[in-house]
């Protein structure tokens, strides 16, 4: 029978004091691990995934020879930059971790955008290519894709490689006449996929019987598309739509070519073009609609007119017949998205850049300013939509600028935690009077004037103001870029990006320096507020080792800190125990404890996805009054585990991880 148990208690221990550093000088965040991958010329990481058994893919555009691994499907680059994929274990010392990585281009130029690594390790990318020599098949293998050739100037591709880099499970164009690109890609709960892109073409394929079957007009539009991979060729693409209206609904081909692709790491050139499905099967995206470009909108919709160059959110029914949900968001400038992602608790979360003075923000938010300064310079924002909440103004849930006054700060990517906390990841500069905010602690505080550093950050969408913000760095420098984030069973971060700083940071590389103009980089890091401490210890028992988790975050100037404990459940019939506590960071032997008892499955505060084996996850506030000078530390351990038969007190499982926020 189901079964939990809560007990609060206040217990007094005598335990040795615990080690702090001052509180005016937190030590810096330090990645778990860092790299560099790249060779002697531009190397750009787009996207970042954590697969099967913890390991890390990572996709982007190559313009290096030498990259490729023994055994990998295609061993050289073939064009004038091509797609990659590589793979990689960071748990194994250097000159291992690279496991596979392989080119996939051909005489032409292709540009990666999107990511994904299903359960069995099988990759799917997508971006642009215009070669007309792009791989379609392996040797002596009939093709998959239902489009075989390309149709235009530069049409999207879409393709899969088998777990190890060597074999072409699936590839296809996708576009007509003119010129495409696919943008962003998601699978639904069917395994059908699901895609967003920019077409230039009249004759985009798959558009009978949609609901917006013809061009809409201007040098651009946005269009959605289904495609059934494991369908036959012919009955693969389900249907594609338009998006768009008479102007430019995303950046042309020419303004891409212009740049030889390689501007896609900067503001301004490629917006992305993101999408999420559903749990009933409909799919939203985000798209850039420039000012005078009417788009439809549904009755209630937030905000129902275009103020400027604005973010398009459109929802469709499955089947592409129906707009379900369609709305701008924007000021009277310019505020363009870049990634969108599912909340856990409704809505969507989008993230872009912004040149607005009056973009949509709501009580409480973080920083209702936009601090863009001179330059025609950028802030990043952040904004939470929910279109079943309502109508109008009510089904904006969050939204907040982000950044300085020293330069352009956006935000590429974002990741959302169960307990919808938001890790974004994108662009920061150095300089100003008002610099990009960084939090206690954090890796790389601030830059110098006009040096554009990667930029990382944890928020809370609670409306709290500036106690949203959880955690914020700067990392790297002289143009560092992060394009993608994926996060790991404890909430700490992958991202990947590109510099041409040789001094950006590593910690035990697979490649330790700086090879090219610019290099792909590669970091694991933990995301915990400034000061604050996590170790993982191991216990030894008769049976198994068990495992001790704690931290110890040292307590700000004075006043009330927002505490928080996520942990992962122990197996079946184990029961666990969380303990806080606080203290002086030096001497007294008296420290105060609250002690939850926990068993299995924990039924304490909201449930994440508990597995077969009856892990779940959940998240734990505990508010707090922290005098000046005290240090809080946490605990979590299982006790009575019977999968370590003969084990003490202190027994747990490897599966038990906790987060401090």
């Amino acid at each position: 029978m189901t079964r939990a148990i809560t007990v609060s208690l206040l217990v007094v221990l005598t335990l040795p004091p615990l080690a702090s550093s001052p509180a005016a000088q937190p030590p810096a965040t330090q990645p778990h691990w860092s790299t560099f991958f790249g060779g002697t010329g531009h190397d750009l990481g787009a996207r970042v995934r954590i697969g099967p058994g913890g390991l890390v893919t990572v996709a982007g555009t190559a313009l290096s020879q030498g990259l490729a691994t023994p055994g990998a499907f295609q061993a050289t680059p073939a064009g004038n930059g091509d797609a990659f994929v590589a793979r990689f274990d960071p748990r194994l010392p250097p000159g291992q971790q690279l496991l596979w990585c392989t080119y996939l281009g051909g005489s032409g130029m292709e540009i990666t955008f999107d990511l994904h690594v299903d359960a069995q390790g099988v990759t799917t990318i997508a971006g642009l290519t215009d070669s007309a020599d792009f791989p379609m098949s392996m040797p002596n293998q009939p093709p998959r894709g239902f489009q075989r050739t390309r149709n235009g100037g530069s049409d999207g591709f879409i393709v899969q490689i088998d777990a190890t880099g060597g074999r072409l499970l699936y590839s296809t164009y996708l576009g007509g006449s003119g010129h495409d690109r696919v943008g962003g890609l998601v699978f639904d709960r069917g395994g059908v996929l699901a895609v967003v892109g920019v077409t230039e073409s009249a004759d985009l394929p798959g558009t009978a019987g949609t609901i917006f079957p013809t061009y809409r007009g201007g040098t651009s539009d946005a269009f959605v598309a289904r495609v059934d991979l494991t369908a036959p060729a012919t009955q693969q693409l389900l249907w594609a739509t338009h998006l768009g209206g008479p102007g430019a609904d995303g950046p042309t081909y020419a303004t891409i070519a212009a740049n030889g692709g390689l501007g896609v790491i900067w503001e301004g050139i490629l917006q992305r073009h993101s999408i999420v499905a559903h749990a009933d099967d409909s799919i939203s995206t985000a798209t850039p609609s420039v000012l005078g470009d009417p788009q439809n909108t549904t009755p209630g919709c937030f905000q129902p007119t275009n103020n400027g160059s604005d973010t398009y959110l459109a929802t469709l029914d499955p089947g592409g017949t129906r707009l379900v949900y369609g709305t701008y968001f924007g000021g009277a400038g310019e505020d363009l998205p870049h990634a969108i992602a599912l909340h856990s608790d409704g809505g969507v979360v989008i993230c872009g850049h912004s040149r607005s003075t009056n973009t949509p923000v709501t009580p409480g938010a973080y920083q209702t300013t936009n601090r863009m300064g001179a330059f025609g310079a950028i802030d990043g924002f952040v904004c939470w939509l929910d279109g079943s909440r309502g109508t109008g103004p009510s089904q904006l849930r969050y939204a907040t600028y982000f950044g300085g006054d020293g330069g352009q700060d956006l935000f590429h990517s974002l990741a959302i935690e169960s307990s919808g906390i938001v890790t974004l990841v994108g662009s920061g500069y150095g300089g100003g009077a008002l610099p990009f905010p960084t939090t206690r602690g954090s890796l790389r505080p601030g830059a110098s004037a006009n040096d554009r550093c990667g930029a990382i950050v944890r928020l809370r969408l609670q409306g709290n103001g500036t106690d949203d913000l959880l955690y914020s760095t700067l990392i790297g420098g002289y143009w560092t870029v992060l394009h993608g984030v994926a996060l790991d069973e404890v909430g700490d971060a992958f991202v990947v990006g590109t510099t041409e700083d040789a001094a950006y940071p590593t910690q035990n590389p697979h490649q330790a320096t700086l090879q090219g103009l610019r290099d792909l980089v590669l970091t694991h890091l933990p995301l915990l507020p400034g000061g604050t401490d996590r170790r993982d210890l191991g216990l030894a028992t008769p049976a198994c080792t068990a495992r001790l988790y704690s931290s110890t975050l040292r307590a700000p100037a004075a006043g009330n800190l927002a505490f928080a404990l996520g942990v992962t459940n122990a197996p079946p019939s184990s029961v666990g125990v969380v303990v806080l506590g606080s203290g002086p960071p030096a001497g007294g032997p008296q420290i105060l404890f609250n002690v939850w008892l926990l068993a299995d499955p924990i039924l304490v505060g909201p449930i994440v996805a508990i597995d077969p084996l009856g892990f779940g996850e959940f998240v734990l506030p505990i508010p707090l009054t922290v005098p000046a000078g005290q240090v809080i530390h946490t605990q979590w351990v299982c006790v009575t585990n019977p999968s370590c038969p003969g084990s003490g007190l202190l027994a747990a499982s490897e599966r038990l991880v906790f987060a401090t926020l």
